[in-house]
């Protein structure tokens, strides 16, 4: 197989499941919103408000990125069995693989 025929395979799984493409969407707005929130947070000059807003925007860029990836990997294990991928598989991955992925994230950060 050529890289130009994985390309094609991998175009023709997005045009029949085109609903794959909403978990890395939704990151990428995350990314964008919170990029518009970070100079906001230095307008106050109360260091408790910049605390708060600074520990938020950690907070989103962590946790959306995480759960896109668990939908989107649950999205792509549906449509590798051969089924037709929808926004509930990204609900029922992010119930099946949460305590699991978070586990091994959270081990993996204790070992630095």
């Amino acid at each position: 197989m050529t890289l130009f025929d994985l390309i094609k395979l991998n175009l023709g799984i997005y045009r029949e499941n085109p609903v794959i493409a909403v978990p890395p969407v939704t990151v990428m707005i995350a990314y964008m919103l919170t990029s518009w929130l970070t100079p906001i947070s230095g307008v106050n000059n109360d260091v408790s408000t910049n605390y708060f807003v600074g520990f938020g925007i950690l907070f989103m860029n962590l946790a959306v990125p995480f759960l896109g990836l668990l939908g989107q990997a649950s999205m792509a294990g549906k449509i590798v069995d051969g089924g037709k991928a929808d926004l509930d598989d990204w609900i029922e991955g992010i119930r099946a693989y949460f305590s699991r992925v978070l586990g091994v994230s959270l081990i993996y950060l204790g070992g630095f």
